[in-house]
This record gives C-alpha cells, structure tokens and sequence, in this order.
C-alpha cells in the first residue's frame, strides 16, 4: 500500500545501541513522501489486502474470494498465477485491478 501511495526512500539508519536493551536487527528510518494516487488505487490495495491475507497461498488461490476468474485476471495482467502475494511489485497490483 506504501508503495501505491508514497514514494519510500531511507533517510538514515539507527545503530543497535541506541536502544535498550540492543535488538539483534539493523534499524532504519523511513521517509514516505506522498504522492497522487493512481487511478484504480483503491481496487489495487483490496486486492493486495485479500492477497496477503493468504500470502502463503498462490495468487490464482488467494484471489478467489475477490475476482471472478483469478487465472485469466492475472494473465491479463500478465502476472504468473503461481507468484505469490510477496513476489507482486506495487504497479503489478494495479495492473491487475484494471484487468
């Protein structure tokens, strides 16, 4: 969703000892700049809310629940039926909310 609405970008990042106690991750921050949103948006993050509600699942499977024809959807979008939720970039899922 933050990639549909903003542009992300790193601003700097957090060393581990600042925080108590130290985590064992790297830390970051993020600065999310806001950006019109496209057309279709809000089909675009319903698709990817049900998709990742099962993101384990194929999308051809996960998407059952929202589109008529998941398979041929995602052809359309020219989008592999076998990827999963994760594997989808932010154009992707708007690709496929105007398929």
């Amino acid at each position: 969703m933050a990639g549909i609405h903003s542009d992300a970008r790193i601003s700097f990042k957090v060393p581990a000892h600042v925080f108590f106690p130290p985590p064992r991750v790297d830390s970051a921050v993020a600065v999310l700049d806001r950006i019109p949103a496209p057309g279709h948006s809000e089909r675009a993050v319903e698709i990817a809310a049900t998709a990742f509600n099962q993101r384990r699942k194929m999308l051809r499977r996960s998407l059952t629940p929202i589109l008529e024809d998941p398979a041929d959807a995602l052809a359309s979008a020219g989008i592999d039926p076998t990827a999963r939720a994760e594997d989808l970039s932010p154009g992707d899922y708007l690709r496929l909310a105007v398929s």
